[in-house]
């Protein structure tokens, strides 16, 4: 699987094509085609994160548009605010952890929504916790802030907010602080098995 890039207005659209190079060299060949130094993407300049999340992409034959934007996207206002977007069309991606099983269950959720834990709980069927940075590390392989919705070191059980599919397009993270993708909502949930679940708070108005 390779990968074609071309370069259009305030981003990079990158699309998965049969042949051409391998998972070890897609990194650096796409780098350069991008416009980066290949000394700096060697060097370590593109993280293993990205890169991972780069081949999670291409495996799944998904259409986005990566974008490295110049100030964090750690939280959802501030990644709208550089990705331009409405504050729904960001996927935050929230981990909690099953308190008698310790797993992670992953809860893709639009932006201007917050995640009520008794509806999660029912859905992962089992009480559950905010899960701390160093097991979100360990399973996923990203840090809290960067955690993408593919390219995880263990695989996760997904939902999804269904306020996301409302959208053509939505931005999600792309395993760095700095780093997002745009795709089309229904793609992505297809591409990694995500389940739509209602498990937002309901807003009293």
């Amino acid at each position: 699987m390779g990968w074609r890039i071309s370069r259009e207005a305030k981003g990079v659209f990158i699309r998965p094509e049969c042949g051409g190079a391998g998972a070890a060299s897609i990194g650096v060949e796409a780098g350069v085609e991008a416009g980066f130094d290949e000394a700096s993407i060697k060097d370590g300049a593109m993280s293993k994160s990205l890169a991972r999340v780069k081949a999670a992409i291409a495996a799944a034959g998904l259409q986005i548009e990566l974008r490295e934007m110049p100030g964090e996207t750690r939280t959802a206002v501030q990644a709208a605010s550089e990705a331009g977007c409405g504050l729904n069309q960001i996927v935050k991606s929230i981990l909690f952890q099953g308190a008698q099983s310790g797993r992670l269950y992953l809860f893709l959720t639009a932006g201007g929504n917050q995640v009520d834990t008794s509806r999660a709980a029912r859905l992962a069927g089992e009480a559950l916790e905010r899960a701390d940075g160093q097991r979100v590390r360990e399973v996923t392989g990203f840090a809290i802030g960067g955690v993408a919705p593919l390219g995880h070191l263990s695989p996760l059980p997904v939902w999804i907010d269904p306020a996301l599919l409302d959208f053509a397009r939505v931005w999600a993270a792309a395993g760095t602080p700095r780093h997002v993708f745009a795709v089309d909502p229904a793609a992505l949930k297809a591409a990694i098995g995500a389940v739509p679940g209602n498990f937002v708070m309901i807003s009293a108005e």
